[in-house]
């Protein structure tokens, strides 16, 4: 009977054949998505490609740095990719578009866990604290470009950073709410960083410099990290090199030999403070979306101002290199400019042959009318 069961037991499992093609090196990590049939894998040749079960691949990310973990939001709708240096980016996994970077470690990432902390009932309940922070006016409504001169063109190839659909409603739509969760990194120096949503950073737990640890000058290597849905614990487990001497909170001292050792800490204020964090996450969040956008906004106005003035600013350069040389050839009555040109065709109607002769082959009223009109659309806008 025992032998039918194992026998059996492979027919309750589809094996998936084949293997994607086209890995341009080593798998360095591997990460199903928690809510769909997909499955992330970074490679060592600093690229990562998500692929249905059927090994059709959606989308592949080239990034500029060798990739060491990935993980996925709890939702599903962001994985995040831990790199050499340090850095954590996130992408939107309908297209793999880049949405936001985080730059909290400063050496290589180890490991990457994103935590749901909160079931249906509560997502949201920051909303009610009085910590929230309501930022209805605090900004004015963003220019919107006209869709001319090439306005709309700006928007494409050089708007802000987009967020992804379940983060963009938590922001910008009140009766709208996203799951409270945690994302959790950490470096090759055993530094553990927690932010909610991956955005708004908890802070840090450097465990080189723990005072109630003393791994012997050798920082240990992380293996594993957990933090509980209720947040009033983390879990660590580590590898030391060296005895690790630990001084618990009633006073116990303990000492361990070299080789792999479970730490937990308490975080219960974190459990406590939880709609509070979840307030200040959504207000930060919410406020430094609204500034990047802002700055994006007058980003692209400046560059839609430099397009539509770009002709006139050429001609302009044309005409004072005109005048530049009336000076070189009569240089007895001081150095002409443009302004004292213009003036004498204003006051008497005949400036210098040269001026007159570029007005009215190079600079004729039509295209200097249309100069005027592109540059006060452009200031409009």
């Amino acid at each position: 009977r025992r032998l039918r069961a194992a026998v059996a037991m492979p027919a309750a499992f589809d094996v998936l054949t084949g293997f994607p093609k086209g890995l341009g090196g080593e798998v360095v990590a591997m990460e199903w998505c928690p809510t769909m049939d997909l499955i992330a894998i970074a490679t060592s040749d600093s690229q990562v490609s998500v692929y249905r079960v059927t090994w059709q691949r959606l989308f592949a990310i080239s990034t500029n740095h060798p990739v060491h973990c990935i993980a996925w939001r709890p939702d599903g709708q962001q994985l995040a990719v831990g790199m050499s240096d340090g850095s954590v980016a996130f992408y939107n996994v309908e297209d793999g578009e880049l949405l936001s970077t985080s730059t909290m470690h400063s050496c290589s990432l180890r490991l990457l866990a994103w935590v749901p902390t909160s079931s249906a009932d509560s997502a949201g309940r920051g909303r009610d604290s009085a910590y929230a922070c309501p930022i209805s006016d605090l900004f004015p409504p963003l220019p919107v470009l006209s869709k001319g001169s090439g306005s709309q063109q700006l928007i494409i190839d050089a708007g802000p950073m987009q967020l992804d659909v379940p983060m963009h409603r938590l922001l910008f739509e009140g009766e709208r709410t996203l799951s409270f969760d945690i994302a959790l990194s950490a470096d090759e120096s055993a530094r553990v960083h927690l932010a909610v949503h991956g955005r708004f950073s908890l802070g840090f737990l450097s465990l080189a410099h723990f005072p109630a640890l003393d791994f012997g000058g050798e920082a240990p290597a992380l293996v594993s990290a957990s933090l509980a849905p209720s947040l009033h614990a983390l879990t660590l487990v580590v590898q030391t090199k060296a005895p690790t001497r630990a001084s618990l909170p009633d006073g116990t001292r303990q000492l361990h030999p070299p080789g792999t050792l479970v730490l937990g800490f308490r975080t219960g204020q974190l459990s406590r403070a939880r709609a509070e964090i979840e307030a200040l996450a959504l207000s930060f969040t919410q406020c430094r979306a609204l500034a990047e956008r802002a700055g994006a906004a007058v980003g692209m106005a400046g560059r839609a101002w430099n397009e539509a003035t770009a002709g006139f600013s050429s001609k302009m350069d044309e005409l004072s290199a005109v005048v530049r040389q009336l000076t070189d050839l009569d240089p007895s009555d001081g150095p002409a400019t443009v302004c004292q040109e213009l003036l004498l065709l204003l006051a008497t109607g005949s400036p210098a042959p040269q001026v007159l002769d570029f007005l009215s082959h190079s600079w004729r009223e039509p295209e200097l009318s249309r100069s005027f009109k592109a540059a006060a659309a452009a200031a409009d806008t």
